[in-house]
């Protein structure tokens, strides 16, 4: 992306070039330190390069310098009356420091869940191209928990293996009211109480999780997140079909 600023002579200067550096930095890597050495530009005079410290690296984001005074004369403006700065950054290293993106190939990657981080900058989040396991689990709960508070107690019930929960949504609520004597009893729902059903997903970045492992998350999951009588509730010793 080039960035061309025309103004009065004034605005040709070393200062007002790092001025300009100085904001585009602070938006795009606001947490990253900065250095520039001399480049020249044979469209600019006094030309710098910019150079991002990641983790002790120095990346390259951009370029930039005064508007040189030949090319105004070239577009027939007065070097007297305008002066301007020129820069050219580089958005996709820029996207890649700022959420932390380790391969420039994800930037157009067509996997949906890749895909899906590239509307924000939000941290990445590593994207596993193994197989996943999803599971539905339904729970006797308070009426009304939040998407976020589930999502908190079921972490913490995951412990070790919370980074294998690459999913978790609500696919629907009950009220005691509304379910069948057969479907209460088996879930120990008690009065007051409400069913909700989750779908969890699994995967993991290195390996595949075996199904005896997903078992027993799961069944870690339901029995911290179950609120219902001691001992009911749905088996997750078997996947469902």
């Amino acid at each position: 992306m080039d960035i061309w600023v025309l103004g009065d002579p004034e605005l040709s200067t070393h200062d007002h070039v790092l001025r300009l550096v100085s904001d585009i930095l602070k938006s795009a890597v606001p947490d990253k330190r900065w250095v520039y050495s001399d480049s020249p530009h044979h469209y600019t005079e006094g030309g710098i390069e910019v150079n991002v410290l990641n983790d002790g690296a120095a990346v390259e984001v951009l370029e930039c310098g005064r508007i040189a005074t030949s090319l105004l004369e070239r577009l027939k403006i007065d070097p007297q009356c305008h002066g301007g700065l020129a820069l050219g950054m580089g958005l996709d290293r820029l996207t890649m420091l700022r959420k932390g993106i380790p391969d420039i190939r994800l930037l157009r990657d067509q996997n949906v869940r890749v895909q899906a981080q590239m509307h924000d900058l939000n941290p990445w989040s590593a994207v596993s191209r193994l197989p996943s396991i999803a599971r539905d689990i339904s729970l006797a709960v308070t009426p009304g928990l939040s998407e976020e508070v589930l999502t908190e107690r079921m972490l913490q019930a995951a412990g070790d293996n919370s980074d294998w929960i690459e999913e978790m949504q609500v696919k629907g609520r009950w009220g005691f009211s509304d379910l069948p004597v057969q479907a209460i009893e088996r879930l120990g729902l008690l009065p007051g109480q409400e069913n909700v059903l989750l779908r969890v997903v699994l995967r993991d970045c290195s390996r595949s999780i075996t199904t005896h492992e997903a078992n027993a998350l799961y069944a870690n999951i339901q029995s911290a997140l179950h609120e219902g009588a001691p001992g009911a509730g749905y088996r997750m010793d078997l996947p469902k079909v």
